[in-house]
């Protein structure tokens, strides 16, 4: 488990990374996402949600590949003809991709009786979905309205976003070890008598 979600976990930064070099990006998101779907078939055997998020990640490996050449600034620049709708297929897929994740995560801290953390989760991912619905709402109308007070809000939204993406990257980050740290929590009442002698 440790192995998957830290392919994931490696995954996601490079996808969030942006380092161009003669119009090359140098952390390319399709394998960002391809070491994402790896870490989620890991685990697809004991989590059939897992397959689901894994298979929406291969996807998102084949779609990103014009981001390679691309910055996603310049996609969200192009409003006209057909990348704005290319970048902002991506992001949402990008956000499915995070919600399977998130129910992944849930699921693992159900079967090993974290309540708190389970909850934790719900909490995040309630808020998670709801922030990047919101800001894609906004940058939707800016095709066709613009005020300053209406950027202000863009803005406001965008730079919330990205504080869910690092939280989101640090509970992955800690959730690497969530097996090694409760590895008896779903062993059988007489090995936990025996690990206690």
């Amino acid at each position: 488990m440790k192995y998957a979600f830290t392919l994931m976990f490696w995954g996601f930064i490079i996808v969030f990374l942006e380092i161009f070099i003669i119009s090359i990006d140098i952390s390319p998101d399709p394998i960002g996402f391809f070491m994402i779907a790896v870490g989620l078939y890991h685990l697809e055997s004991d989590y059939p949600i897992a397959k689901r998020g894994g298979l929406t990640a291969f996807i998102l490996a084949a779609l990103s590949t014009p981001s390679v050449f691309i910055a996603n600034n310049d996609l969200h620049e192009a409003i006209t003809g057909g990348w704005f709708f290319y970048s902002t297929a991506l992001t949402i897929m990008e956000v499915i991709l995070v919600y399977f994740i998130l129910k992944l995560m849930i699921e693992i801290c159900k079967e090993f009786k974290l309540e708190e953390l389970q909850n934790k989760y719900k909490t995040f991912l309630n808020w998670y979905v709801s922030v990047f619905i919101i800001v894609h709402l906004l940058s939707a109308f800016t095709l066709n309205v613009y005020s300053n007070t209406y950027g202000s809000l863009v803005i406001i939204f965008g730079l919330i976003s990205l504080v869910f993406h690092i939280v989101f990257l640090v509970y992955l980050f800690k959730f690497r070890q969530i097996e090694e740290n409760n590895h008896y929590d779903t062993d059988l009442p007489d090995q936990k008598e025996n690990v206690n002698e």
